[in-house]
This record gives C-alpha cells, structure tokens and sequence, in this order.
C-alpha cells in the first residue's frame, strides 16, 4: 500500500496523505511521507503564486519584454512586444527574430544577441523602429545573458522602453 502512496503522490497529488498501517517503522516512512507530500504542496503553490506575480510585472510593464533561448527562439513575450510585432503572444513563443520581424530588424537584433552571449554582459542601446502603423519610435534597450544554475548562458532577456515621447 505504501508503494502506491509513493507512486499517487509522484504523479503529481501532493495534497494526498497516506494512512497509517500500524507497525511502526512502517508508520514512521508514512508519517515522514505526509510530512514531504505536503511540504511540496506548499512549495509548489508558492511557486505558483510567483510566477503569477513575475508574470503580473512582465504583462503589467509599458516595455516589451522578451526572453530567448540559446538558439534565438522566443521562450517568453509580454503583449507589448507581441503587438509591436503586429502578433499575439502565442504566435511569438517558439518561433526566431527574423520569423516575426522584418529582415534588417532581424538581423540588427541577432548580432546584438551575439555580442551579449560573447561577452556575457549587459548590452545598453539605443533604436530606431517602425511601429505596426509605420511610425517611427525609438527605444532604449537592454539586452542581458540569462545563466542556468552552473553559471552557463542560456539565452537571452531584452526589456525595450518607448522613449519616443522623451526626445
């Protein structure tokens, strides 16, 4: 019976606790069982309750944001930068510069992501873009590495402010 409490709750049911059987040693593992299937409850809400917060920031910014993986595909767009492209969101995630912009933007932008994977640093600009009606706007952006755990590049962030009105 413990053995399928082990496997109900790897498959994702952490709210489930096991009952007891009534020798000891084996009450104990599922005592301590209980104990870590509600703790990753807990941390998986936390989780949760995170990223819907980091996604309340990256939805709720007047800047486009954006992350890229190592390749250059979209992993991550906020609506702002989706409807610069003239593009929802979902069509963005998963697709490259050059495949949602046009050809001298893309290229502009693939070789400030080079210049950022090979030096590892934050890459502050300046641009000049035609919005989706053909006006002209210029933004300041900022391009920097994302890093795993080990400190390896990954991909790459942008944030992209508007400052058209400022000039």
């Amino acid at each position: 019976r413990l053995a399928s409490d082990v496997r109900r709750v790897s498959s994702g049911d952490y709210g489930f606790s096991p009952e007891a059987s009534g020798y000891v040693e084996i009450d104990d593992l599922a005592t301590d069982f209980a104990t870590m299937s509600e703790n990753l409850s807990k941390r998986e809400t936390e989780i949760r309750e995170s990223e819907a917060k980091l996604r309340a920031v990256i939805d709720g910014s007047t800047a486009s944001i954006l992350l890229k993986d190592i390749d250059g595909r979209f992993l991550l767009a906020n609506k702002v930068f989706a409807e610069h492209c003239g593009m929802s969101v979902d069509e963005i995630i998963g697709k490259t510069i050059a495949e949602v912009r046009d050809r001298s933007f893309a290229d502009r932008s693939m070789k400030t992501d080079k210049k950022v994977i090979e030096s590892g640093r934050v890459l502050e600009y300046e641009v000049s873009d035609l919005d989706p009606d053909g006006r002209k706007r210029d933004f300041f952006v900022a391009k920097f590495p994302i890093k795993n755990t080990q400190g390896e590049i990954t991909g790459i962030g942008a944030v992209s402010t508007n400052v058209t009105e400022r000039k």
